[in-house]
C-alpha cells in the first residue's frame, strides 16, 4: 500500500453523502542507536545526596553518538512498599495498590561528549519521604532521529 492517509467517501447516486479519514499509513524505520540511563550500582542514595546518572548513546553498528542533544526529564513519586498476606493461590489474586502520582522534578537539556555520554546531576531534598526517581532521556542525533531510554533510582 502507498504511504499516506486513507479515507472513505460515501455517495448516494451522484450526491456526496459524507467522508471519514480511516487511518494514516506511515513508514517505520528501526532506530540506529540505543540509549541507556544508569547510576553506579554499588551506590545507595539517601535524602540530601546528589544522584549522578550517566546517559549513554551508542550506535548498534559500533561507535558513540557524539555531540547529540539530550533532553533529560526526571519524574518523582513516593516509594511505598505494600504488604500482602500469604494466600494459598497467590497467582490468582491481583496485586492491588493505590495509584501513585508522579510529578516532573526537573528537566534539562544536555549534550553528549565524544564518547556518547552525558552526566545528569540530581539534587535530592534533605527532608521528606523515600522517593523513586524515573529518569527519561530523549537523545536526538545528527540525522534528527529521537531515541528514548530510561532508568530508575530509589532514594
Amino acid at each position: 500500500m502507498a504511504l499516506g492517509a486513507y479515507t472513505i467517501n460515501f455517495r448516494s447516486g451522484d450526491r456526496h453523502a459524507g467522508s471519514a479519514q480511516l487511518f494514516r499509513l506511515e513508514e517505520y524505520k528501526l532506530p540506529e542507536f540505543a540509549v541507556t540511563v544508569s547510576t553506579p550500582e554499588e551506590t545507595q542514595y539517601r535524602l540530601g545526596d546528589t544522584i549522578e546518572a550517566t546517559i549513554e548513546a551508542n550506535y548498534y553498528f559500533g561507535g558513540a553518538v557524539a555531540n547529540a542533544e539530550v533532553e533529560a526529564v526526571v519524574y518523582q513519586q513516593p516509594f511505598v512498599r505494600y504488604w500482602y498476606p500469604w494466600r494459598v493461590y497467590d497467582w490468582y489474586w491481583p496485586d492491588w495498590h493505590p495509584q501513585q502520582s508522579q510529578s516532573v522534578m526537573t528537566q534539562e537539556t544536555l549534550r553528549t561528549d565524544v564518547n556518547g555520554r552525558a552526566v545528569l546531576r540530581i539534587e535530592t531534598p534533605r527532608d521528606g519521604n523515600d522517593m523513586t526517581y524515573r529518569i527519561e532521556a530523549r537523545v536526538v542525533d545528527a540525522s534528527r532521529r529521537e531515541v528514548r531510554g530510561e532508568g530508575t533510582v530509589r532514594v
